[in-house]
């Protein structure tokens, strides 16, 4: 999942204000992604510009292990999926 998927999903659902982003996968940057508005993003693994990029925009960098202890009954949490084989 790359950064801009996750800006397009936080103007989609009102700038993602509270909400998290919870993706089981890879984060990678995207050097098309000019702005980056705050995010809460919850991932398996981030590289490392995108884990930089997402920091200095203000937003968190969360593990699992995290996600269960900030929401543990999945309130606020936004599960984004990968792309469905055909």
């Amino acid at each position: 999942s790359k950064l801009q998927r996750l800006a397009d999903s936080a103007r989609k659902h009102n700038k993602g204000k509270d909400l998290v982003f919870a993706i089981v996968g890879t984060v990678t940057n995207d050097l098309r992604q000019l702005d980056l508005s705050p995010l809460n993003v919850c991932a398996l693994r981030f590289t490392e510009k995108a884990r930089a990029r997402i920091v200095a925009a203000g937003g968190q960098c969360l593990t699992f292990d995290q996600l269960a202890q900030i929401a543990p009954t999945g309130k606020g949490v936004l599960l984004l999926r990968g792309p469905r084989d055909r």
